[in-house]
């Protein structure tokens, strides 16, 4: 079921829908809010479109700060499983 969701931020307004979850989609919103009024607090600027892109600029840092650590956390996994994997083989060896 398509749900509709009307933004106000920056002085714009506009509405749009998806078939997404409603507490998703807040959940998103509300976060995109605080993004948006720690920019300007941060930065002391008043402009809407530089507030945006400043917003979004974090917003990427944040997202590539996040996938490079989970990949960082899987190589790790990915060690310690092989590590796993050689002291069991290791140990089934020794008991032949």
């Amino acid at each position: 079921m398509s749900n509709t969701f009307k933004i106000n931020l920056l002085g714009s307004s506009f509405s749009f829908q998806t078939n997404e979850d409603p507490d998703y989609i807040n959940r998103i919103l509300s976060y995109l809010e605080q993004e948006i009024n720690k920019s300007q607090s941060s930065f002391h600027i008043k402009e809407p479109l530089k507030i945006s892109l400043l917003t979004c600029i974090n917003l990427i840092d944040e997202l590539f700060r996040e996938q490079k650590s989970s990949e960082q956390d899987r190589t790790d996994a990915e060690a310690l499983a092989q590590r796993l994997i050689s002291s069991i083989d290791a140990a089934l060896a020794e008991e032949e």
